[in-house]
């Protein structure tokens, strides 16, 4: 069964079924479970109950394990990683090539985009910066891979923009953007993957955009106005000290570690099967204030000084909203709305990332 499974989501890494399609052969492939006929009559008695009158039977609620949804894009991630690029064996080409932005007042604008392949950015003491492409291509000889090698990435260097981005046929490419920045400017990111973990770690910029299908989103003491991360499958990990943060992720957990801000934030969260986990200590004397909504999951809320306004649960689903104490006052304040559909969502100091 292992085999199956393994196969069923290198099918979804190589985009030959969706990952809805993959979810459900995943499924299909646990142990069945006998459940009662359901032939219109009345309900069946437990045992040792009396049927109620009038009673028609239904199907038992299935609930996933709230992180089936996490799983699943790791797996997903895994292969991608397992097979380079997420397509198999091919032949591997590097090219790097440094610069250095010129003297300029606004923020310098970077973007990234690839396919079966990551997007890593760090920030570096160096005044210029420098930039390495990994390219796989899968082709009947070397000589054409090379070929087409020389042609997947196009590059644009100005005084205030970076861009590389990849072009060609996808499935048969691959190219990993690997970049340090110097980390004394200020940028503008798009980082855009398919089938690619995307990270940027120790840079400051106005807006920051983060998006892939098949991998993780990870922003590590990344300062901005905006961030924006994005994932179908994969994990969101986030320690920014960000204005306006929005994360979401269609299968997989979220965590959140906010840092200091010049003034109030606001934290946007959702996921579709995943958990979503916020650290409460809140940097520098801010503020909090949350409003948490779970389907099918727990919440649990451990910050000093709360005053609620909702705490209920009925019918699966679950509801907090609640403030620090003095918040109206607070110098800074941080707002956190987080949402998920099949997962708990967990905010204390013990957060970390994982």
């Amino acid at each position: 069964m292992e085999n199956e499974r393994m196969l069923i989501l290198q099918m979804v890494a190589e985009k030959k079924i969706t990952v809805a399609e993959g979810v459900e052969l995943l499924k299909a492939l646990e142990p069945k479970k006998s459940q009662p006929r359901h032939d219109g009559h009345e309900a069946p008695a437990a045992p040792g109950m009396p049927a109620a009158p009038g009673a028609t039977w239904q199907p038992p609620r299935v609930d996933l394990p709230e992180d089936f949804g996490s799983k699943i894009g790791s797996l997903v991630e895994s292969i991608i990683g397992n097979f380079g690029f997420g397509f198999g064996d091919g032949y591997r080409f590097e090219e790097t090539f440094e610069g250095s932005f010129g003297d300029v007042a606004g923020p310098v604008a970077v973007d990234f985009a690839t396919h079966n392949g990551r997007i890593s950015v760090e920030g570096w003491d160096q005044p210029g910066y420098m930039v390495k492409l990994i390219k796989r291509v899968r082709a009947p000889s070397e000589q054409e891979a090379n070929a087409r090698a020389d042609q997947i990435a196009s590059v644009i260097r100005e005084p205030a923009a970076l861009s590389v981005r990849m072009q060609g046929s996808f499935p048969n490419l691959g190219m990993a953007i690997i970049a340090y920045l110097p980390k004394d400017r200020i940028y503008s990111f798009k980082l855009n993957a398919t089938n690619g973990r995307i990270e940027a770690t120790g840079l400051k910029g106005t807006v920051v955009e983060a998006r892939t299908a098949n991998g993780v989103v990870k922003l590590d003491a990344v300062g901005a106005e905006r961030v924006e991360a994005r994932t179908s499958n994969g994990k969101v990990l986030l320690r920014t000290s960000a204005t306006d943060v929005t994360a979401h992720s269609s299968n997989g957990k979220i965590i959140v570690i906010p840092e200091d801000t010049m003034g109030d934030a606001r934290y946007d969260l959702s996921t579709s099967n995943g958990s979503i986990r916020v650290k409460s200590s809140p940097p520098d004397g801010a503020r909090f204030e949350f409003d948490l909504r779970t389907t099918h999951g727990e919440v649990r809320l451990q910050a000093p000084d709360l005053v609620y306004e909702v705490n209920e649960k009925h019918h699966g689903m679950r509801r907090v909203k609640a403030r620090s104490g003095g918040f109206e006052q607070a110098a800074k304040k941080i707002s956190v709305s987080a949402h998920t559909s099949n997962g708990s969502i967990v905010v204390d100091e013990l957060v970390t990332w994982e």
